[in-house]
């Protein structure tokens, strides 16, 4: 309504204008979760500076030298002593590991989590000398008497010891660390090995998704813990606390522990509620169920019983189908499918949950509406176990509609896919997507970044509430035709009830994938 003045003069009237505030484009990073090692295994850090020569090769003695673990990040790492290997090295370049015994059972080598102690004496601890006559002569002269009082043993004069192993690494354990591309990743976890767990997850990230940040938590070694004084469900739940406040979208697990899985379904669905606003979604894995397995579900004794492979394999698809059935919820979808890829020059047969981390950080790396049903990715895989040549299409039909992700290969060494991007949860189209629940999560966090700025530094007045009116009809605009098919604002209205509070109505239809065409023949 016009303001009238009535007296002559000069007025000024103020009117803010409504200032519409740039839409966000928020970032949606994935998060892996597992066990990180430091792996020392290359030259350069498993050298222990000592060297053979005529004093540590007297055998009349009983000498040992005990050697600090090369290279070790911190004291306080634990060594896993299962996976030293200690060798020797000669000034050619040959080498050859040393046995923890000799042939008489004499102690060779001590291994503690501290240290390694090598034994050369031969009259009661051990014998190097001994250990080696048993293994080959090439590390000694040609000339060796082998039953002589002084035998020799210039062959093995100026060979270096060196010192494998992984120790676990706690003083990353309580952290979140962030890394981008193959280089970085590797710098802040390690070698890319399966002994190295979250360091091999690194770098499958980083092949699918090279310029993507990727968050990654450390624990303590579950994995190979049977009876040990880590336990999994805690490892996890306080990773999972972890992230709590951190911008992560994306949520992988490195284990095969359903219980596990089950727990980060629970995170996301929680974290992505209203009050929390930090939408989630997890990449989870179940490993094929075996023989044993599929005789129990079907009330069969492995003991006793047989069944054939068909047998097996309906089995098989249909407990796959009703895991999947047990969870339904858009939060999260399961990977089954074991695969094979090249480690140091060695074909590795890995678990699913590899594979679930490689999808994790991929999705990542598209837009958020990007569907994945028949989108080829390339190097993850050697071979994909568990698909087709092994299930007839009815069984991998059955597994996809208990809303199981199921992951394809057309030829060995060639790019995967899925063969549905399905979530558990497959109530109906807007539930089942992947890319549709990616999609509602990026229009949603955009939607709140976007407008955050005009929170409690504004009073409710026609100017802001024009702002917000403006602002959402400039963020609707934005993603349509991209995010969303399209969008309206229905109406922006101050709350009858709370008196700081602006309710804004908004209708949105997301893009889905085209995952149909069914053709009518007229004849």
């Amino acid at each position: 309504m016009a303001q009238i003045f009535n007296d002559p003069g000069v007025y000024v009237v103020e009117e803010r204008e409504a200032q519409v505030l740039e839409p966000v484009a928020p970032e949606m990073p994935a998060c892996i979760i597992g066990p990180l090692f430091q792996i020392a295994d290359q030259d350069n850090v498993t050298a222990t500076g000592t060297i053979l020569d005529n004093d540590t090769l007297d055998v009349t003695t009983n000498d040992s030298v005990a050697l600090s673990y090369p290279s070790l990040t911190d004291v306080d790492n634990p060594v896993d002593t299962n996976s030293v290997v200690v060798e020797l090295v000669k000034t050619d370049g040959r080498r050859e590991v040393l046995p923890e015994t000799d042939s008489d059972t004499n102690t060779i080598l001590t291994i503690t989590e501290s240290d390694v102690t090598v034994h050369f004496g031969d009259s009661g601890v051990g014998d190097l000398f001994t250990a080696f006559q048993d293994i080959n002569d090439k590390w000694l002269a040609k000339s060796v008497d082998y039953t002589a009082a002084s035998p020799d043993l210039s062959g093995l004069i100026g060979a270096e010891i060196h010192i494998n192993y992984r120790a676990a690494r706690h003083d990353l354990v309580g952290r979140v660390l962030l890394a981008e591309g193959k280089g970085d990743t590797q710098i802040v976890l390690g070698k890319a090995d399966e002994d190295n767990p979250l360091g091999l997850a690194g770098g499958l990230a980083t092949t699918v998704a090279p310029s993507t940040p990727h968050y990654y938590v450390p624990t303590k070694d579950y994995l190979t813990q049977v009876g040990g004084t880590v336990d999994e469900a805690t490892e996890i739940g306080a990773a999972l606390e972890r992230i709590e406040p951190k911008q992560v979208h994306g949520v992988a697990l490195l284990t095969s522990n359903e219980l596990s899985h089950q727990a980060v379904i629970n995170h996301c669905a929680a974290m992505s509620v209203p009050e929390e606003k930090m939408y989630r979604f997890a990449w989870t894995s179940k490993p094929i169920p075996t023989r044993e397995e599929v005789m129990e579900y079907q009330s069969l004794d492995p003991a006793t019983d047989t069944i054939s492979e068909i047998e097996l394999k309906n089995g098989q698809s249909d407990i796959l189908h009703q895991y999947g059935v047990s969870i339904s919820n858009e939060r999260g979808t399961v990977l089954f499918n074991e695969f094979s890829m090249t480690i140091d020059g060695e074909e590795k047969r890995l678990p699913a949950y590899y594979l679930a981390a490689a999808y994790c950080a991929f999705k990542a790396s598209l837009p958020p509406q990007q569907g994945l049903t028949n989108y080829p990715v390339s190097g993850i895989a050697n071979e994909v176990f568990y698909q087709k040549g092994y299930f007839k299409p009815s069984h991998l039909r059955k597994i996809s509609n208990g809303g199981i992700f199921v992951v394809l290969q057309d030829v060995k060494d060639g790019p995967v896919n899925c063969r549905a991007q399905w979530t558990t949860n497959m109530f109906d189209n807007e539930t089942k997507q992947v890319s549709v629940q990616y999609s509602k999560d990026a229009y949603s966090y955009g939607f709140i970044k976007t407008l955050d700025p005009l929170i409690g530094v504004n009073n409710i007045t026609d100017s802001v509430m024009e702002t917000i009116e403006e602002t959402a009809i400039g963020y609707i605009d934005t993603k349509t035709g991209t995010l969303i098919n399209s969008g309206e604002l229905i109406a922006i209205n101050r709350n009858e009830s709370n008196a700081a509070r602006v309710d804004v109505e908004q209708r949105v239809e997301f893009q889905s994938p085209l995952d149909l065409i069914v053709a009518k023949m007229v004849y």
